[in-house]
């Protein structure tokens, strides 16, 4: 349903707020995937414990630009765009679609839909990504731990252009 359509909306929080509603709508049962969140320690003094638990709460409610988000809701037949350049040869980059087929503990099997892999199934399990590693960084650096998949039934304008839809495209607002 969703291989050739797309909800275009101007804004972040108005695609994460319409896949959440098409989510609750669609039949079955969702899946919940938590990352696994690490404070990185670079060159300072180790933190706590309390301390350290206290910065994962806070870092678990962060969604920097370049991470998946800490909490992916998943249901089987939903749409989905693959967020990192996962094996660029075979065709698994940044912003192809999918649609989820499967959902296990850690990994989800997923049939791609658009690009050079359309039609393949392929095994995604989940992917390191650094947040502030850089030299100059000011705030807490972590790794977050989760698969590299973001719900796609709308997306950003931004995230939509050179996408060659077929058959539909909504605008929001």
């Amino acid at each position: 349903m969703f291989a050739n359509n797309a909800i275009l909306c101007p804004r972040k929080n108005d695609v994460e707020y319409i896949n959440s509603l098409i989510l609750k709508r669609m039949a079955g049962e969702s899946k919940t995937y938590l990352s696994k969140d690490t404070i990185a320690v670079h060159n300072r003094r180790p933190l706590s414990v309390h301390a350290a638990d206290a910065a994962i709460d806070r870092v678990n409610q962060l969604t920097p630009g370049n991470l998946p988000s800490h909490k992916l809701e998943l249901k089987v037949g939903f749409p989905v765009s693959i967020t990192r350049n996962i094996c660029i040869p075979n065709g698994l980059c940044n912003g192809t679609r999918g649609q989820i087929l499967k959902m296990n503990q850690l990994t989800a099997t997923v049939k791609v839909t658009t690009g050079p892999a359309a039609g393949s199934i392929v095994l995604i399990g989940p992917v390191r990504n650094e947040h502030g590693t850089q030299k100059n960084f000011k705030g807490t650096a972590f790794d977050r731990l989760q698969l590299p998949l973001r719900p796609c039934a709308a997306m950003t304008i931004n995230r939509g252009q050179g996408m060659f839809l077929l058959d539909r495209c909504f605008l929001d607002r």
